[in-house]
């Protein structure tokens, strides 16, 4: 193989180490003579709670332990990122006679970028090449950077609370967070129907960790000072992109369940449909369903668990 294909490899392992939630550099240790990979490395320092876990020291060590020599004479490193100052350290002491990277680290490369560490030695260097799969190898690195910062822009969503008899604590919760004993938040559910006597149902985005796949009627938290029909409206449009005023909105039960006050709202409408679009990465599909075809659903148990069971407490209300 050449160098871009054993880049490849690194790259290949540098997706996992994303995947894993750490920084995507990979990184493998190849025999000169025969091509064989020797070792192979992923950055594990978030996984493994160490910072001397980068890709480069995970393969170098590997490639060791396999020769059962810590001298890597008439070997290669390909790693997707410039070398640190500890992986170049890392590359003198075990004698590689190679290093190919990927994208060249203008911060912190010690091999020419940000400072040449060989350029300081008088025991050992290494042929160097850069710019191996610079493209794939910084746009791994970029994807992984931006959907963190993404991330950490996100506002956590945020509920009022209430006490057993709903009357309001003044204070807030973030989703995610369990609840204290004794405190509820709102929960809405809008069951929408036309005039076929049918209801609009939504399958779960299988990007979802709870019940992926699974059907439901529209249902979401009330945010912090949203009133009920406030977050009915808004649930709705954000999941489906349905747009209808208050007034269409006719609450027909309040239910107590677990750590919550559901309010089941039935939205009597007739929808067209270039009215509908699905919420990326929350719902994947959606159709029509009479009440037969409903509860044939829910004998599958392919119906969101809490939606089958306020479903019991308000079927006649809807049908």
């Amino acid at each position: 193989m050449n160098d871009n294909e054993y880049m490849k490899k690194a790259l290949a392992l540098a997706a996992v180490a994303a995947e894993n939630g750490d920084t995507p550099v990979g990184a493998v240790v190849v025999d000169n003579s025969t091509g064989e990979i020797l070792g192979e490395g992923k950055n594990e320092c978030e996984k493994s709670y160490s910072p001397l876990l980068h890709a480069e020291m995970i393969a170098i060590e590997s490639a060791s332990k396999k020769l059962k020599s810590w001298r890597l004479f008439n070997c290669t490193l390909y790693v997707t990122l410039e070398p640190c100052a500890m992986c170049t350290g890392a590359i003198i002491n075990s004698r590689l006679s190679r290093v190919v990277f990927g994208a060249y680290d203008e911060r912190a490369g010690a091999c020419g970028s940000a400072f040449d560490l060989f350029s300081l030695t008088k025991t050992f260097t290494p042929q160097i090449k850069g710019g191996v799969c610079e493209a794939e190898c910084k746009d791994i690195l970029s994807g992984f950077f931006k959907t963190k910062r993404d991330k950490k822009r996100v506002k956590p969503e945020l509920w009022d609370l209430y006490d057993e008899k709903r009357n309001p604590l003044s204070c807030t919760h973030i989703r995610g967070v369990p609840l204290k004993e004794g405190t509820f938040h709102t929960v809405i559910v809008v069951v929408t129907k036309n005039s076929d006597n049918r209801i609009l149902i939504t399958k779960r985005s299988r990007l979802k960790n709870n019940c992926p796949g699974y059907w439901e009627c529209t249902t979401g938290s009330v945010l912090a000072g949203e009133t009920s029909i406030s977050g009915a409206c808004r649930e709705l449009m954000e999941e489906t992109a349905i747009k209808r005023k208050k007034e269409n909105f006719k609450l027909i039960k309040t239910i107590k369940m677990g750590s919550s006050f559901t309010d089941c709202y039935l939205l009597k409408t007739d929808v067209r449909k270039d009215e509908i679009k699905l919420q990326n990465r929350e719902t994947e599909d959606y159709k029509w369903v009479d009440r037969e075809e409903f509860e044939e659903l829910q004998k599958k148990g392919i119906v969101f668990t809490p939606d089958s069971e306020q479903y019991e407490k308000i079927k006649d209300m809807i049908w």
